[in-house]
């Protein structure tokens, strides 16, 4: 508990420090006569001047009051496109190490399809890297620009870019386009940077009381299980003794249910133990050898019943060679396959499909859970598998977060994408292939 209150006060001051530098920045630049003055396009007039000046006052000032992630990004974006008067605006952040792309919107304040958002991606993703903004009013013709697809394709004649910079260095950038030949020509670019840049104070405030809030939910969370696994661990035991006991009385036939019930025993226990190594932080792995394709035949077995009665087909494929081993925990492992069919089977319609296959990839072996559902969101790719991210109604929001550290745990990678196949999600983990079958 003592640590939790020295977190709140250092992130209480940490974000104390950084309302200061917005106050700052917002000072500095509303001062400053010489910041105001365009990149080009020639002089403005005083009155110009400083009605731009006093429309950044208060977009620094609402700015600064912001208190939620995801509504700070999509205001970003907005207010990038009401200051430089471009037609499409995305925001790309780097996340857990890799560009991703959060925001999209239109002027008309539409937010943009998921589709657009690879258009930029080539200068979006240079700028965010290098932390040199590319401006540009005849992109077409534009030597830097010419062998970017989306460019030609879209006949996009001006692009302004524009990294957003906190303490360590970029973070992402803001992309804006139009396809009006030389759009940017009158915008501040510095006025323009300047925003951006206290944007990037603020994105930096929210996500750190994010993963304040995260860890304090954890921790919580872990309490909580704690308790309940010390009040279920008797009866759960109980009832599995009981059921073997009385299995051993009856014909083959009738003890296999019995069976069941032992096993469920089980893997309730299992899940809550899930839930207090996740909460902790940390997690025990017991490997063996495991056939990837033997492991979700069991699992599709098992489950084949509850996805049937929701009246959702259940198909496998194996690709060759299907006795590609790894090194794992086998009941985790499980469970992580399990979590990500049942979640699948929550979010099809009656007559939905699930195609759940097993290859050897370039990277080792490939456990594919797809479906014909509604898919994940492009901008929802990133956060997804987070912590207490809901990715449906009804969801604890900590299914996928667990089955992301148990496939971390034995050195895999998750990532979800579009089933090509099936036209909605596809969760793919990644394992790697154990060396001959031996496992150290």
């Amino acid at each position: 508990m003592l640590d939790r209150i020295i977190g709140r006060d250092k992130l209480r001051v940490e974000n104390e420090r950084l309302r200061r530098e917005l106050r700052t920045a917002h000072g500095l630049i509303a001062t400053g006569p010489e910041s105001a003055a365009p990149s080009h396009g020639g002089p403005r007039s005083e009155v110009v001047r400083r009605h731009a000046l006093e429309r950044f006052q208060a977009i620094a000032a609402a700015l600064a009051g912001q208190d939620d992630l995801r509504a700070t990004l999509r205001f970003i974006v907005s207010n990038i496109l009401e200051i430089t008067g471009g037609q499409r605006g995305f925001l790309i952040l780097r996340d857990d190490g890799e560009l991703r792309f959060q925001t999209a919107l239109h002027r008309d304040g539409r937010d943009l399809p998921p589709e657009p958002f690879t258009l930029s991606r080539t200068i979006a993703e240079e700028v965010a890297r290098e932390g040199r903004p590319i401006v540009t009013g005849g992109a077409v013709a534009d030597g830097r620009l010419e062998a970017i697809e989306s460019v030609q394709t879209l006949e996009i004649a001006s692009v302004l870019c524009l990294p957003i910079r906190a303490g360590s260095g970029p973070i992402g950038s803001v992309y804006v386009d139009d396809r009006r030949d030389q759009a940017f020509v009158r915008v501040d670019t510095d006025l323009a940077q300047a925003f951006v840049d206290l944007a990037g104070i603020a994105i930096e405030r929210l996500r750190a009381e994010e993963r304040r809030r995260r860890e304090e939910r954890l921790a919580s969370l872990g309490q909580a299980v704690s308790f309940v696994l010390h009040d279920l661990a008797g009866p759960l035991q109980i009832i599995g003794l009981r059921a073997k006991l009385a299995a051993r009385k009856l014909d083959p036939e009738h003890a296999g249910l019995l069976d069941a019930v032992t096993e469920q025993c089980a893997r309730i226990d299992g899940m809550a133990r899930d839930i207090l190594d996740y909460s902790r932080g940390s997690i025990g792995l017991a490997r063996d050898p495991v056939v990837v394709a033997g492991l979700v035949d069991g699992v599709c077995t098992g489950l084949r019943d509850v996805v049937v009665e929701r009246g959702i087909e259940l198909a496998i494929a194996h690709g060759a060679p299907t006795d590609v081993t790894v090194a794992v925990d086998r009941d985790r492992l499980t469970r992580a396959v399990e979590n990500l069919i049942r979640n699948a089977t929550n979010v099809l319609p009656q007559g939905g499909k699930i195609r759940v296959s097993t290859r050897r990839g370039p990277a080792g072996a490939e456990i594919s859970v797809a479906d014909d559902g509604p898919g994940v969101p492009e901008a929802d790719r990133a956060r997804i598998f987070d912590p207490f991210v809901r990715g449906r109604k009804g969801g604890s929001g900590i299914g996928l977060a667990m089955t992301r550290q148990a496939v971390e745990a034995h050195g895999g990678t998750i990532a979800v994408g579009e089933s090509e196949e099936l036209g909605g999600a596809e969760f793919v983990i990644r394992l790697p292939i154990a060396d001959e079958g031996v496992v150290s």
